[in-house]
This record gives structure tokens, C-alpha cells and sequence, in this order.
């Protein structure tokens, strides 16, 4: 009987799906980490402007078995496997709503097995597999430090994805996050340097009640909005590194991101349950951090600066 080195099968295969579909966009080739207890992939991105950490509970899952030994018998506490992100998402791109897929490894093999499993297939005998081969990658485990602030802004995610596709729209080349502690201000910026593109977001999961703006209050903020953009503006010229963090003021961090990251998390509310929250955490002198959940068996981090 074959044995595995490891064996899992995630219900929610849509979630995987669009999960690699913001990794392909963001680097070419990842690798997974695997443990008894936990999956983690860590990468800092293609323009190395951003660094992303996800971490999958394989308990959550309808399978799980893990079983890497070295030639005494012992468990192998940690086995990397890199792997091209094209590569794994042409596995599982046809993959439904309601699909599971299943990933397993048989020990002396060099390529990854994948099992979709369709929710409404025809031939319900039918047995499908798909490969991806092992590569040698150089990894790094990342590690970042405690963020003293809860998330100060949560952002429904089907509202952030919406804002990926019209910054793409609209041709912007790059991205400034505004933040203060109330609001996020995103602004976009064509190949001209001309702003394109403004939209806020106020911090409104703890705020009950809330009304409806009149059209000319909203008109009014709006205006008050523009004119605070262009004071900081022209006072202080923004950095031509796009690596640097910016302080604006006291009050306000900027960050500069380029469009192929927001082009990259145009599918982020497809790896989540549906109404979920992104929640930001703003604070000064670190880097934008955005978190989201993967499906029900696991968290994404995301590091801006």
C-alpha cells in the first residue's frame, strides 16, 4: 500500500482557487511549509513592496494526515514544498462554488497529486487527478511584530475588490493608501501622474445608526476631502521610493502602491465567506497590515510599505 507523506482535503476548493489566483498574480514560485498542526506560505512579492503571509489549519478540513519521515522512521517536524504558482492554479482553475479539491503527496513521488471534486458531477465514478511538480525554492519564514492597535478600519471585502477592478479601469499606475484613525482614503494615479481616482472609507463595523448623507453634505465632504489632499500635497512632496513609508502628518500615514498588487486582489472577497470584513491596522512607522480569512481554515496577512 502506498503511503503518504501528506494527505488533505479542503471543502472549500473555491477559496484555494482564488487564493492562487492572487498568488500568481504576486510571485511566481512560493513554498508551503507544512507541519502536524499548521500550512504556512510566506513570500514578499514580485516588486517587493509587499509581504504576504498565510496560514491554513489542515484540522479544519475534511482530511488530514501528515506522515514525512527521514530514513530512521523519525517525523520530519517541517517539510517544505516550493511549488510554481501557475503551475498549481492551472490544477484547480475549473473549480465551482461548491467544490472540494484534494492534495496529497506519495512518499519517493515529485510531484504534487490534485484531486478536484466536483459538487455536480455527471459521473459521480469518475476519478480525476491533476500534478504540479516539487521545485527547490530558497525560503524564508517572515515574522512580524505585535501591532499595538486593534484594527481601527474594516472594509467589507466585496466593496474592496470592487475598488481593485476600478483603479485597473481607470488606468491608474499607482495607489496611495491614505489612513488616519477614523478613514482610509484611496488615491489613484495615471501614468501622467494625475489623480484619478479618489474613494474613502470610514470605519463604520462600530458605528450604529448610520445615516444616509444628504447629496450637498456629501458634496461638502467631498470638497473638504480634496482640499486637505492638495495642502498635503503641495507642503510635502511625496517620495519618488515607493519602499518608503510616509508620514504626512502626525495623524496620517501614505503609503504608495503600485496597480499590479490591486490587480492581484481583485478576487480577495472570493477567498472568504461571503459579508466578510478586510480589517486594516493603521499605525505609524509600520507597514499597512491587511487580514482577511481564508475560506473557514485559515488567515491571510498582507504587509504594505
Amino acid at each position: 500500500m502506498e503511503e503518504f507523506v501528506f494527505n488533505l482535503h479542503i471543502m472549500n476548493g473555491y477559496s484555494l482557487k482564488n487564493l492562487l489566483t492572487i498568488l500568481k498574480g504576486e510571485t511566481k514560485t512560493a513554498t508551503m511549509i507544512l507541519s502536524s498542526d499548521n500550512i504556512e506560505i510566506s513570500f514578499v512579492n514580485n516588486n517587493s513592496e509587499g509581504l504576504h503571509i498565510i496560514n491554513i489549519d489542515p484540522h479544519e478540513n475534511i482530511e488530514w494526515s501528515y506522515n514525512p519521515t527521514d530514513e530512521n522512521g523519525n517525523l520530519i517536524q517541517t517539510y517544505p514544498i516550493g511549488f510554481n504558482c501557475v503551475e498549481f492554479y492551472n490544477t484547480i482553475k475549473n473549480i465551482g462554488m461548491n467544490d472540494s479539491v484534494r492534495l496529497f503527496l506519495i512518499k519517493g513521488e515529485s510531484t504534487v497529486m490534485v484531486q478536484p471534486l466536483k459538487s455536480s458531477a455527471k459521473d459521480m465514478g469518475q476519478f480525476k487527478i491533476f500534478r504540479f511538480d516539487i521545485i527547490e525554492t530558497e525560503y524564508t519564514r517572515y515574522e512580524v511584530g505585535t501591532y499595538e492597535i486593534t484594527p481601527n478600519i474594516k472594509i467589507f471585502s466585496k466593496s474592496f475588490a470592487d475598488l481593485c477592478s476600478e483603479v485597473s479601469n481607470v488606468k491608474c499606475e499607482y495607489i496611495n493608501i491614505e489612513a488616519d484613525g477614523e478613514s482610509v482614503t484611496f488615491r489613484g494615479f495615471n501614468g501622467s501622474k494625475k489623480e484619478v481616482y479618489i474613494n474613502r472609507y470610514d470605519d463604520l463595523s462600530t458605528k450604529k445608526n448610520v445615516k444616509p448623507k444628504l447629496v450637498a453634505d456629501n458634496i461638502s465632504d467631498i470638497d473638504n476631502l480634496i482640499s486637505k489632499i492638495n495642502i498635503s500635497e503641495s507642503s510635502k512632496p511625496r517620495p519618488k521610493n515607493a519602499l518608503k513609508l510616509k508620514i504626512v502628518n502626525d495623524d496620517q500615514i501614505v503609503v504608495k502602491v503600485p496597480i499590479s498588487t490591486f490587480k492581484s486582489l481583485s478576487k480577495i472577497d472570493n477567498i472568504s465567506p461571503k459579508g466578510s470584513m478586510l480589517r486594516f491596522y493603521l499605525e505609524k512607522n509600520q507597514p499597512i497590515k491587511i487580514e482577511t480569512a481564508i475560506g473557514t481554515f485559515g488567515s491571510y496577512q498582507i504587509y504594505l510599505k
